[in-house]
């Protein structure tokens, strides 16, 4: 009886005082709440240091004083336990393909696994004042359960919203997926209840959550944006006529719905107009989609301009974007893509690299026609004439990088990291006074 009630408590309200036996149970001293520590757990599948959004909160965190534990998936070559000062890095469950519905799955519920029992191990040490849990997908939000059955905080980062992307991911051979996106409408309800504030990544996702019945009061929008201590205006960039050699650079996941094939069929074309153009893409690659992309290099006959790299950490990609002359974010026009936000096209925008995109409903709220060059999503005729065109057009390509560099201040990492800080802030403050974070910090001090 006392799970039953807990659990529904947990779920449907903001939590329940927390039971002597159930503490007792556990191990737990929440007594340190009393005292000025603040500790925050952040969960999420994305690699530590390698994602932007993940990198950002963690790091503004630490700068503030605060107590931070991040668990997270193991890319190869990295540490199991990272720590730099009050910040932790747990990285758990190396991941594995997952470019079938089952195998995405399947890493899902391993990764909440281990993150479950890691944040588990972890209060048994230490009481964790506000949990935020990234998706995708949204049901990692349930490793924070003994969190909330304490009376914890805890926090969705609904990034992307797993009901939209079915149909942007998995079409199809896959159309089975389909039949059980009433499932993923469910999950979402529940893991939105079951969480005291969501942040979303875009107003459109903003605008699905509030459609679909959770409260506007309970949901930010805070946008994918670069991390500004990475990212810094080049302002020594040369604005020339480019008749030959052009540099494109793409970045980030590297799958069908990014529209990566048209970007090289483009460079193909590009060549009858700007000779020994390249293509330097930068990222990860789904196994399917990479066997599509190296036929069309070949098909092509695009070996010596088209280079394929791996990942790569942000500050090397910053250093490589002040060398090349366009970035391009090529992105297909589908449901979901016209309510993501791209972080390269931030990135891009913080680094003074002229732009050239996908004409998406989201993307053009934040940039204007005068920040971005637009075309057709898919279209690669299109992209081609488009990158020859601002090629040529030295001026242009000045007044596009300023103006983006005007836009993006308003929705810059900078930024972000505050609200993030401060919606930290007001829900220590709402509960307990005693405990808040510093004032935000001006440094944008690396991770040493």
């Amino acid at each position: 009886m006392l799970c039953r009630t807990l659990g529904y408590a947990c779920v449907f309200g903001r939590g329940v005082a927390p039971n002597g036996a159930f503490k007792a149970f556990v191990g737990l001293d929440c007594q340190r709440m009393n005292s000025k520590k603040l500790y925050v757990c952040i969960i999420s599948k994305y690699p530590f240091p390698h994602d932007t959004r993940l990198r950002q909160q963690a790091e503004v965190l630490r700068r503030n004083g605060v107590a931070t534990d991040v668990v997270c998936q193991r890319y190869a070559g990295q540490l199991k336990i990272e720590r730099f000062g009050q910040l932790t890095i747990y990285r758990v469950a190396r991941p594995f393909p997952k470019h079938t519905f089952l195998l995405y799955i399947a890493s899902s519920l391993r990764f909440a696994f281990f993150a479950g029992w890691r944040i588990f191990m972890l209060s048994l040490h230490h009481c964790h004042s506000i949990v935020v849990s990234h998706t995708l997908p949204e049901f990692l939000v349930f490793t924070a359960t003994i969190s909330k059955l304490l009376g914890k905080f805890v926090i969705l980062d609904a990034r992307d919203l797993s009901y939209e992307l079915l149909n942007s991911r998995w079409t199809g051979s896959q159309t089975w997926s389909q039949a059980i996106r009433p499932f993923f409408r469910a999950m979402e309800y529940v893991c939105c209840r079951f969480s005291d504030r969501i942040i979303t990544a875009s107003n459109g996702f903003r605008e699905r959550l509030i459609k679909r019945s959770v409260p506007c009061n309970k949901i930010i929008t805070i946008v994918n944006s670069a991390d500004d201590s990475i990212f810094k205006f080049h302002e020594h960039r040369r604005y020339r006529k480019i008749t030959k050699g052009a540099k494109i650079i793409y970045h980030g996941t590297v799958a069908e719905r990014f529209g990566v094939l048209a970007a090289i069929k483009a460079i193909h074309l590009l060549q009858r107009r700007i000779p020994n153009s390249q293509l330097h893409i930068y990222g990860g690659y789904l196994p399917v989609y990479r066997r599509q992309i190296d036929q069309t290099v070949d098909e092509l006959n695009l070996s010596k301009s088209v280079f394929l790299h791996g990942y790569r950490s942000l500050e090397w990609l910053y250093e490589a974007m002040k060398s090349v002359d366009i970035g391009v974010v090529p992105y297909l026009s589908d449901e979901f893509m016209n309510l993501a936000l791209s972080t390269k096209a931030f990135e891009y925008a913080a680094a003074g690299v002229p732009i050239v995109a996908s004409r998406l409903d989201s993307l053009r709220l934040v940039f204007p026609d005068s920040c971005v060059t637009y075309v057709e999503p898919g279209n690669h005729i299109d992209l081609a004439e488009k990158i020859a065109d601002l090629c040529l057009a030295a001026s242009k390509r000045r007044e596009q990088v300023r103006k983006a560099r005007d836009a993006y201040e308003k929705v810059s990492g900078q930024l972000g990291a505050r609200r993030f800080l401060s919606l930290v802030a007001s829900l220590v403050s709402d509960n307990d006074s005693s405990v808040s974070p510093m004032p935000e910090r001006s440094s944008h001090d690396d991770l040493q």
